[in-house]
């Protein structure tokens, strides 16, 4: 141990030049940490006393909490089930009891050590005060312990200090050049070096006496103390190392380098272990890895809607919700809710999670509190794999699939098994109401439908206040108007090759300019959710006479002219009829604005007139979706015009003559080698 000790301490009691300043490491120290705590302790009261409960992570994709913008108004539903919603919220603040929780105890502990160390570095008196007031017998003993932590408190007055020789001297300011040098005479005597020849401070007590009496008895350095209030005269300026003086003594370096090992080899790398072993397991997404897995291997392009359910419930996310076996007996009484379902071999968690959904999507609202806890908990995840869901089938090109997802996700925002049931999601309609409006004369089958019909049908049986919910919803439900311009950039044609540039304007009509759209009217979800949209660039087969043909294939056919004008109603009819149509692109977007722009690019590959159907769909209701029908006509590739525009120019055309050394050289090396072997071949 003592080689150990004197590799890292061999010479350090020769190396006096080096000043490690007390002071200004606790400036440091102190200014550092504030750096931390004022944004923190910030953020922290803003939590504890101005905000609501706790948010949900953002990458679950929703909130418990209406996300509101203080910059830009937001517009709401003005139904009475939002409205009552958002009130509540807003009286859900933080109440004491929220306090007395054993997280936010802890932050309080910690917030307040950190503040005590600051205060405690800026305020508290250094170690020698409070050391004279300890008993002599007891001092030196104290004092030596307690010497490495010699750097808390601060005080300026002891730790800026000048140099003042009249206090070195022990004199007064009106001292005789008499009494100067009998001071100096009298404490040269006590400090010198050869009387102490193992105490450095002696010594270097008298080179700071010695320069104090040089000081006073020379006149120019005496004037330049009296001017500048240091005898070498103005510039002079003394560096210190920002650091406690603990880090250079020898009884402490063992446990520094130990701290550094630790801190350095040992904390970092497993905190640096610890984080990507939590982060491999997720996606960019926000999903896991199995759970994409499962999803990527679970369906194709014959996936439907009674698929996803099961999908979902096997989840790996799902697997944090609690189960208890009490649960069993709860979840028999609603198996009928699954119709003919069989259970299958898998766990109880999965088919917890399977009836329970199945009973949201059923609109089952007699379900035990242990139960409505578990069944929020596992929605909590529905937004994040869902999406994965859907972006796995538009990757594919899978567009029923594609529809089927996100009817998958709508139902799970509305508690509707399918799109056949849309008329559900206005506020206070029940069988009896649907069954009132698609039946009859002007019978309208979807919501979409019903919104911009002017006779609201269905509302005899409701109060005056359920009626007003119904108007306010169906002026809330998205209504867009979608504008599509196809074009190559800085050119006025677009010809056979080019890459088109095909930009998205979607307008919300029912938000003013410069709002915010606020959250879905969504009263079965436990959670806030925005809504979000998928730009679908899809090629009508019939508007583009392309057919299939026996393999599977599309093929092009002949231009059919004169088609009469009931095959053209029913050719676009069939072209926004996205789901059938050739995949191209897509885009997604989740802004909240009046107005949204997107661009997207694609390759103009058939000359002609083309026409391209662009789709913007929504992701929270059943039926918010709109597709524009675009012509565009795409020039054939003229090859005279090409070839003149990569004409090439005749002084490139002598750089090619001109050969260049290396070229020259090689040239003639393949000169010899050819004479070589035919003299070879003579000679045979």
């Amino acid at each position: 141990m003592s080689q150990f000790r004197e590799t890292f301490t061999r010479g350090s009691k020769k190396d006096s030049v080096l000043s490690y300043d007390d002071f200004a490491s606790r400036i440091f120290t102190s200014g550092f940490m504030l750096c931390f705590l004022l944004p923190i302790t910030i953020y922290l009261f803003k939590k504890w006393f101005f905000g609501m409960r706790a948010r949900i992570p953002q990458k679950y994709r929703l909130s418990d909490v209406h996300i509101e913008s203080k910059k830009q108004p937001c517009a709401h539903c003005g139904c009475s089930i939002c409205k009552k919603r958002r009130k509540e919220e807003d009286l859900n603040k933080l109440k004491f009891k929220d306090h007395l929780k054993l997280s936010r105890m802890l932050q309080v502990l910690v917030l307040a050590f950190f503040w005590w160390m600051v205060i405690y570095l800026i305020a508290a008196p250094n170690w020698d005060e409070n050391l004279n007031k300890v008993d002599m017998c007891v001092k030196k003993s104290l004092y030596e312990s307690l010497r490495p932590y010699e750097c808390v408190g601060i005080n300026p007055d002891d730790n800026i200090k000048k140099f003042d020789p009249f206090e070195l001297l022990g004199l007064s300011t009106d001292a005789t050049k008499k009494d100067i040098q009998k001071a100096y005479r009298h404490l040269s005597l006590k400090y010198h070096p050869d009387r102490n020849p193992n105490d450095p401070e002696m010594s270097a007590h008298f080179v700071l006496i010695t320069k104090a009496y040089r000081t006073l008895t020379n006149d120019i350095s005496r004037m330049n103390y009296a001017k500048y209030g240091n005898p070498d005269g103005p510039g002079m300026m003394k560096i210190g190392i920002g650091l406690p003086r603990f880090l250079i003594d020898e009884n402490n370096q063992i446990v520094i380098l130990s701290l550094f090992f630790l801190i350095l080899l040992i904390v970092v790398p497993s905190l640096f272990l610890w984080y990507y072993r939590t982060q491999k397991n997720f996606t960019t997404t926000g999903v896991r890895v199995e759970t994409l897995q499962l999803i990527y291997y679970s369906i194709n392009e014959n996936t439907r809607y009674k698929s996803f359910p099961e999908v979902y419930s096997c989840s790996t996310e799902l697997l944090e919700v609690p189960y208890h076996s009490s649960q069993e007996a709860e979840l028999r009484k609603y198996v009928y809710v699954a119709g003919d379902y069989k259970r299958k071999n898998v766990s109880a968690e999965t088919f917890r999670n399977f009836i329970l959904l199945i009973c949201h999507l059923n609109r089952v609202d007699d379900l035990s509190p242990q139960l409505t806890k578990a069944l929020k908990e596992i929605l909590k995840y529905s937004m994040v794999v869902t999406q994965c869901m859907l972006d796995v089938a538009v990757v594919k090109g899978w567009l029923l699939t594609f529809r089927s997802a996100l009817d998958f996700r709508r139902g799970i925002l509305h508690g509707l098994s399918g799109r056949n049931l849309s008329l559900l999601q206005v506020p206070h309609f029940t069988e009896e109401e649907v069954n009132h409006v698609t039946r009859g004369k002007n019978s309208l089958k979807q919501v979409e439908q019903y919104v911009k019909s002017e006779e609201k049908r269905g509302l005899n049986n409701m109060t005056s206040a359920q009626r007003a919910d119904v108007e306010e919803f169906c002026k809330y439900f998205p209504d867009v108007t979608l504008e599509v311009d196809v074009y190559v950039e800085d050119e006025d044609d677009i010809y056979q090759g080019d890459l088109m540039t095909v930009e998205i304007r979607l307008t919300r009509n029912n938000v003013k300019p410069g709002h915010l759209v606020g959250p879905i009217h969504a009263p079965q979800f436990p959670y806030v959710k925005y809504e979000q949209y998928y730009f679908l660039l899809t090629f009508p087969p019939a508007m583009n006479n392309i057919t299939k043909d026996a393999s599977g294939n599309y093929v092009q056919t002949k231009d059919h002219k004169g088609a009469d004008h009931k095959d053209s109603e029913k050719e676009e009819r069939e072209g926004k009829d996205w789901e059938n149509n050739i995949f191209l692109n897509f885009s997604t977007t989740s802004s909240r604005e009046h107005q949204i722009v997107e661009k997207m690019q694609l390759v103009a590959e058939k000359s002609g007139i083309n026409t391209l159907c662009v789709t913007a769909v929504n992701d929270s209701y059943f039926g918010a979706e709109v597709s524009v029908l675009k012509k565009y006509n795409v020039l054939p590739l003229n090859v005279e015009k090409v070839s003149e525009g990569l004409k090439i120019h005749p002084e490139d055309l002598k750089l090619d003559e001109d050969q260049n050394p290396i070229t020259k050289m090689l040239g003639e090396l393949l000169t010899a080698e050819s004479s070589d072997e035919e003299e070879v071949e003579v000679l045979e």
